[in-house]
């Protein structure tokens, strides 16, 4: 059961009862809506430590509105006058805003909440109903207001006011999403954007949420029948031991007491939820172990093997390595030389019960599934072992452990087959480390290989938003929108591959683990790392500021939120000084600094503020400020970039790197101990520092900058052979740029393919990139080059010498390139210079 206390999710665990504890009956009641069973529910709650601090929370926070309960007769409750409550009184519920409810005190104003699937509603309810009331609209929020019939709603809706309003807890008000957010009209969307914002708040401030975890839509009702000769009536008791997600000292449990198993019935013996914002995760059966005679209890021992039937040998398989795999140190490996650690598994269905009936006893093996949320407060595993009894059969004593399968299909044929499932050192999945450029190629590589079944690869990234980035340079010349650029993140990823939409804390590669921001772990056969390089706004003084100024000149290509204020500063800008900046140290495509200043240049060549036969008489004059002593890191370009800077009349400034932005006054450092150098600007386009993250340059994982320490030649990290980098985060001493990523992935792929398969890894990344240097609306110089800045150009027999700016080239970069970028590249099929993979 989970509770929010303030902004924090608490999970709470069951505990053994004392051992001087009377246990309590289960009542004799067939029905889980009965007075007998919701008496039990209320002396649980107040046994419950997470309801000693009922007044904790927010508590000024109150929704937009609630539900008023206090007119309203439950069923089966005697009513004010002696009669029997029922759904169809003439007592009525209201609709109450929360401007009515600020006089109340804290204590009296708490509310539930309810989680349920709405669903299709009944037909019979459709054409006789009108759907009168299910839904809050805009038309009917008067009527609301005024009071309606609790049974004009849908039977879920029915029974969770019923619920709510038999709680002893003085609970007078209920929130229920279809009845408290507008649900049409114009109202609609401002209602529901104002009310999802406050989600979080509305279920982490109310008493308690109620589940209707075994209704598949609103009309199927809360409550169901049951057995209560078939509940479980011993004591029971959850161990913390090997549950995924707790870390010893960080995650505090708090404890409950339960006396009565009546909240489980046969086939639903367990269900849990967390609740974040709208998802909604519930706890089902697993698997039986059926127990062998040298092991008559069926405890699940560290080092014993499970024998399977062979048509779940799949099953297993995928769920392994898609769900918890090497958690608890299982995972599949070669047959067990001592058979009689061997016990049965069956799913659990009607036939494998039937099995286990006889005499045995089963162990229900239920994990909740993960929810993947960005708050790292809620993001952890709650694991649930519960032990059910088959007729007199006694429990051993031993401490269980859990088995590393995950949720298995209960529809599976099955036929008894002696085969055996290996158990321990088959590889379990990759983990690539971003969903960039570099990660994405290379994480549906790997799938298009056809050696990874479903969810086997797992991608991680905490970004919501997966953008073009050497598309900022035409946004800043005007030529392109930034929001045609980028694309969610999640519709780039293929569905076989599982998405963690979260960061990275740490990496632990001697135990092949990498452990979330959120605290949450996973485990790795293969370990990519390629989740770029950070952009340090912050490495200049002033910058930031300057950038988010509206009024100010300063701009950057070099992030979404201000590659499009670019164009607008040269715009504004009739006459004085324009500083281009590029800074010392690796950036992402070293060009790009070039490119704005050469598309601004021609810019106000076009409007008469610039001449380039005349700088000095012009009314713009233009300096490009560079940490390097150079125009560009490969001789050849440079030198045709420095032929340009000449004719055209621009100041170099080489060796300048700049430290400090004060008003119109940049700050440069200087080499060698020399003096900073301050210099005068109207206009300064800024390229910040980069480097790597902390989380990579803190790991094992980096060399001395900081970088994924890997091989130039095969990508493979020198010390650990199982991980791999490529991209701006890898050590590969190249220019980063993504025209390298389609150069670098094929490699890394194929060799990581090989190296899995116990092959020689053959492949060798020879340095390629390429950088599309705009240099004036309509051309573009090409530079082609590998390792040691040789050039490696693709049209030279074709077109001629690719340091001739060229307008086919012009067409490529702003064309084709954004083009075949989401067409093809972060799909893993653009080869670059060798054209289309399939």
């Amino acid at each position: 059961m989970s509770k929010r206390d303030g902004d924090k999710l608490g999970t709470f665990l069951l505990e053994k009862a004392c051992e001087d504890e009377e246990i309590s009956k289960i009542p004799e009641t067939n029905y889980q809506g009965s007075p007998e069973v919701v008496e039990t529910a209320n002396k649980w709650l107040d046994r419950c430590k997470c309801y000693e601090d009922r007044e904790s929370g927010d508590k000024g926070f109150l929704p937009q509105r609630l539900l008023d309960l206090r007119d309203y007769i439950p069923a089966n409750v005697k009513g004010p006058t002696g009669g029997e409550g029922t759904e169809t009184s003439e007592k009525l519920v209201y609709l109450v805003e929360k401007t009515q409810l600020h006089d109340i005190p804290a204590i009296d104003r708490q509310y539930v909440t309810l989680s349920y699937c709405w669903g299709a509603a009944k037909r019979e309810r459709e054409e006789h109903r009108g759907h009168q009331n299910l839904r809050l609209r805009e038309d009917n929020i008067d009527d609301l207001h005024r009071g309606f019939k609790v049974s004009e709603l849908p039977l879920t809706l029915q029974n969770a006011i019923d619920f709510a309003s038999r709680l002893a807890h003085g609970i007078r008000y209920i929130w229920i999403d279809a009845l408290c957010i507008i649900q049409s009209g114009d109202q609609q969307n401002a209602d529901w954007l104002g009310q999802s914002s406050e989600m979080d708040q509305i279920y982490g401030n109310s008493f308690l949420n109620i589940s209707a975890t075994a209704a598949e839509n609103s009309d199927e009702g809360m409550y169901r029948w049951r057995q209560p000769k078939d509940l479980w009536e011993k004591k029971m008791k959850i161990k913390l031991h090997g549950i995924p997600g707790i870390q010893a000292g960080k995650d505090r449990f708090q404890v409950c007491r339960v006396t009565d198993a009546t909240f489980w019935d046969r086939y639903h013996i367990a269900y849990g939820e967390i609740t974040d914002k709208d998802i909604l995760i519930k706890v089902v059966e697993v698997a039986i172990v059926r127990p062998r005679k040298d092991n008559p209890y069926g405890l699940v021992k560290e080092g014993c093997y499970l024998r399977i039937e062979e048509n779940l040998r799949r099953i297993i398989l995928e769920k392994l390595r898609r769900k918890t795999g090497n958690l608890c140190g299982w995972r599949l490996a070669s047959r067990p030389s001592n058979e009689k650690q061997h016990i049965n598994v069956y799913l659990d269905s009607p036939q494998a019960d039937a099995d286990v009936s006889g005499g045995y006893t089963s162990i229900y093996y239920m994990p909740v599934a993960k929810g993947y949320r960005k708050d790292p407060e809620n993001s952890q595993y709650l694991f649930c072992l519960l032990l059910k009894e088959f007729k007199d059969e006694k429990w051993g004593k031993g401490t269980f452990k859990r088995v590393g399968v995950a949720k298995l299909s209960a529809h599976t044929d099955m036929k008894a087959q002696d085969q055996m499932l290996e158990l321990s050192d088959e590889p379990e999945e990759v983990v690539v480390i971003g969903g960039g450029s570099a990660g994405l190629a290379i994480s549906h590589q790997l799938l298009r290989s056809g050696k990874f079944a479903q969810d086997n690869i797992a991608v991680i990234d905490p970004a919501e938003w997966h953008h073009y980035q050497p598309g900022w340079t035409l946004v800043g010349g005007g030529l392109k929108n930034k929001e045609e650029l980028r694309r969610p993140l999640k519709s780039l990823i293929d569905p076989k591959l599982r998405f963690y939409n979260e960061s990275v804390g740490t990496f632990s590669p001697e135990d092949n683990l990498v452990t979330l921001a959120n605290g949450d772990k996973v485990n790795y056969e293969q370990l990519v790392v390629a989740p770029g390089i950070s952009v340090n706004f912050d490495s200049i003084k002033g910058l930031p500021e300057a950038l988010a100024n509206p009024d100010s000149l300063v701009s950057s290509i070099y992030g979404y939120d201000y590659c499009d204020k670019v164009f607008r500063t040269w715009q504004k800008l009739q006459k004085g000084n324009a500083i281009f900046t590029a800074p010392s140290g690796v950036i992402k495509c070293a060009g790009a600094p070039q490119k704005a200043m050469w598309l601004a240049l021609d810019h106000w060549k076009r409007a008469g503020l610039y001449n380039p036969s005349n700088p000095s008489a012009s009314p713009i004059k233009i300096s490009f400020a560079t940490g390097l002593p150079v125009m560009f890191g490969v001789p050849k370009y440079s030198a045709k970039l420095e032929q340009l800077r000449k004719e055209r009349g621009v100041e170099g400034l080489f060796q300048h790197d700049l430290v400090a932005i004060d008003g119109n006054q940049a700050t440069f450092a200087r080499p060698d101990g020399q003096e900073q150098v301050t210099k005068k600007f109207d206009l300064l386009h800024v390229v910040p520092k980069m480097g790597p993250y902390a989380f990579v340059k803190n790991s094992a994982l980096a060399d001395g900058a900081g970088f994924v320490d890997v091989d130039n030649g095969t990508t493979r990290h020198k010390k650990y052979p199982n991980v791999w980098s490529a991209g701006d985060a890898s050590s590969l001493p190249t220019s980063k740029t993504a025209a390298a990523v389609t150069a670098e992935t094929p490699v890394l792929v194929r060799n990581m393919l090989q190296s899995m398969e116990g092959k020689e890894i053959d492949a060798t990344y020879d340095g390629y990139t390429s950088c599309p240097l705009l240099t004036e609306y309509g051309k573009v110089l090409l530079a082609e080059f590998k390792y040691g800045g040789v050039p490696k150009e693709t049209f030279a027999n074709v077109l001629g010498d690719q340091a001739t700016p060229r307008r086919a080239f012009y067409h490529l970069k702003k064309d084709f390139f954004p083009w075949v970028y989401y067409k093809s590249m972060v799909k893993g099929t653009w080869g670059g210079p060798k054209g289309w993979r399939t």
